[in-house]
């Protein structure tokens, strides 16, 4: 259900909202907020998910790694020559000072 969402990230809340209109939570022996904590450390432990519970991060679910992750960096981490995307086209016309050291590796610390 969680995969049925649409978006490669939701919120913890959402991610408690859906486990509740799916039945998580009333079996009496865990609350509905631990029953989902053991369900994401699980599915995060298969790999199926990303979720931390580290303070900053804990409201964070990542129901698809590779496009919440991997496809924003190969953004920034890729030969322009080849791979020209369209936020490159408007990031070449929006910072055209900064383009040709993007271009070289040298980006401003800015």
């Amino acid at each position: 259900a969680l995969k049925l969402h649409g978006t490669s990230s939701i919120s913890l809340g959402e991610v408690e909202a859906l486990a509740a209109r799916m039945g998580m939570g009333k079996t009496g022996r865990l609350s509905l907020e631990d029953e989902v904590q053991l369900m994401l450390a699980h599915l995060s432990g298969l790999g199926r998910l990303l979720y931390f519970r580290e303070e900053s991060l804990r409201n964070l679910v990542i129901l698809s790694p590779v496009e919440f992750l991997v496809n924003p960096y190969s953004l920034i981490v890729c030969d322009f020559k080849i791979h020209l995307e369209p936020q490159h086209k408007a990031a070449r016309q929006k910072l055209e000072h900064e383009w040709p050291r993007l271009m070289r590796g040298l980006a401003s610390r800015k």
